[in-house]
């Protein structure tokens, strides 16, 4: 496996030989090893491995190590990335291990998630850099984290990493523990139906716990920002309307602590040439992180556009 990685991330020294791949920095073992492989290849294998699964993760994290260290940047101020949960049916594979219900154009079936993570500034089109495997026994939302930190620990302090996602990772699991991370900021889309409270600016009472949170916000009227701009459609010039709510609070839940987490909601409206909306519901974003406040409003749009 040490001389497939070698040769797949074969594209800098350019090796023409065996033992010229043998010196690549994948490839741990040494020269008499390859000598000994290529010698022995027809022969039967003695014994089993016990501990193949685990030499598998080791290799993969080979891969997953190059790509990131070839397609992220240590030196860029900005590095894009976006996350999500993708499937694979495996209902014609009874004897396929740990299979779980997916959802296969929106029909349950038996097969595997994946958690896959793509950077997003590499033109043409966004590489995937991170696929892991999120099996029954698994938390997808701290495999997502891990694979999030796991990219960002490659940059320098002076990149800010931000990480896209849709609505099932505006949860507190996922937002919550990426929160602390300081180059790290998430944008996710909000589900509309959550509530947001203003922090809790009156005085406290003398007696009891503090108070933390306010009142509700009031998505009509309390926005900290408002900007407008048009883009171009299919269909004729349409309006962008963005307002900002910063530095509001959201409820707590049972292992995330979110009463010292405060995150910028925008909420994203539009209109078409006749001013009227052309969506009956509005989009809106959640941004977190401690530097939240260096990604603007529109800058958070269109990071998720």
């Amino acid at each position: 496996m040490d001389l497939l990685v070698s040769l797949v991330t074969n594209d800098t020294s350019r090796s023409q030989s065996v033992a010229e791949l043998t010196e690549n920095k994948y490839f741990t073992r040494s020269w008499s090893s390859m000598y000994h492989a290529i010698h022995n290849f027809y022969c039967k294998r003695q014994e089993e491995s016990v501990n193949r699964p685990q030499l598998r993760d080791k290799e993969r994290k080979k891969i997953a190590d190059y790509l990131i260290e070839k397609i992220v940047k240590k030196d860029q101020s900005i590095n894009s990335m976006i996350i999500d949960i993708t499937s694979n049916s495996k209902k014609h594979s009874a004897k396929a291990a740990d299979r779980t219900f997916i959802l296969n154009h929106s029909v349950p079936e038996p097969g595997h998630e994946y958690s896959v993570v793509c950077v997003a500034n590499t033109a043409p089109w966004a590489v995937p850099v991170s696929i892991e495997r999120v099996r029954s026994s698994d938390n997808k939302y701290q495999k997502a984290c891990e694979q999030v930190i796991g990219i960002a620990k490659q940059t320098t302090d002076k990149t800010l990493n931000i990480v896209t996602g849709d609505s099932a990772y505006s949860t507190n699991k996922f937002i919550g523990p990426l929160h602390d991370h300081a180059n790290l900021v998430t944008i996710t889309r909000q589900r509309t139906n959550r509530t947001i409270y203003d922090p809790f600016v009156d005085p406290q009472k003398q007696k009891g716990r503090k108070r933390v949170y306010g009142k509700k916000l009031d998505k009509l009227t309390s926005a900290d920002y408002t900007e407008t701009h048009t883009e171009d459609s299919k269909k004729g010039i349409i309006t962008i309307k963005i307002s900002e709510y910063k530095d509001r609070l959201v409820k707590s839940s049972k292992g995330n602590t979110m009463t010292k987490k405060k995150l910028n909601f925008i909420k994203v409206e539009v209109f078409d040439h006749n001013g009227k909306k052309k969506y009956k519901r509005d989009l809106w974003l959640c941004v977190s992180g401690k530097k939240k406040n260096q990604v603007s409003a529109k800058e958070a749009y269109l990071y998720y556009k």
